[in-house]
């Protein structure tokens, strides 16, 4: 259960993110969308996907690329209606190898809402595109299948979402097992209290040889003895 506090907290941050606009590795800001039209759809796809992989954030829509501010030329009459949870959360469903739940919420600010698509964290197997998205007109594939977004520095020296690249498969991996190890922890602890004391007294007896230490214990006997019967032969 989502504590008050929690929630209380969360909504400051969405707020400090439409008035204090800074784009990072889990924080996406584009202009005003259309998620009806192929092109516009894709950004949204393409920066959900990558903003899963890189263990969560958001994706704040309304502002201008340079600078960094409230687009107030194309502001849309009808955005509740065209950011509604459902049409955001099929698009991610039609499109994410893997399905996870975003929620769209709503800042407003000097007048304007702004939907703030929340990714959530949590991701243990790399999300891929499990579709195509082709545009209509220019028959350009705007959503590859297969292909691993994510957020990275490393596409333009910017941050930027992009398809992953050999050098971010390490920590695109990173993230998947830190977060698989602390599902581990959870599991254990909710389903086996007294764990956490078992194993501090299983750390505290010396382990058992292993294999291989056994067999070099047995070849540092087998060295000596060596060397002991050619002594008593030099010696005879």
């Amino acid at each position: 259960m989502i504590r008050v506090s929690e929630l209380a907290e969360e909504r400051r941050l969405l707020e400090r993110l439409v008035q204090l606009p800074s784009e990072t590795l889990n924080a996406e800001y584009k202009s005003w969308l259309d998620p009806k039209q192929h092109l516009d759809a894709a950004k949204i796809i393409r920066a959900c996907l990558a903003l899963r992989n890189r263990n969560g954030g958001h994706l704040v829509i309304g502002f201008k690329d340079r600078p960094l501010e409230p687009d107030k030329i194309r502001e849309p009459r009808n955005i509740r209606d065209l950011f509604h949870a459902d049409e955001i959360q099929a698009l991610i469903s039609n499109h994410a190898s893997i399905i996870f739940e975003v929620r769209t919420e709503f800042v407003e600010h000097e007048g304007t809402r702004y939907p703030v698509v929340v990714v959530p964290p949590g991701v243990m197997v790399p999300v891929a595109a499990k579709a195509d998205l082709i545009d209509r007109n220019s028959r350009k594939k705007l959503i590859a299948f297969g292909a691993v977004y994510f957020r990275t520095l490393r596409s333009n020296g910017r941050v930027s979402t992009s398809v992953a690249k050999p050098e971010d498969w390490e920590e695109i991996i990173g993230i998947c097992i830190t977060n698989k190890e602390g599902d581990v922890a959870r599991f254990l602890r909710t389903h086996f209290p007294d764990f956490p004391a078992a194993l501090g007294t299983v750390r505290a007896n010396p382990p058992s040889p292993t294999l291989r230490q056994h067999a070099e214990e047995l070849l540092g006997v087998a060295h000596e003895r060596f060397d002991q019967t050619i002594s008593r032969r030099d010696d005879g």
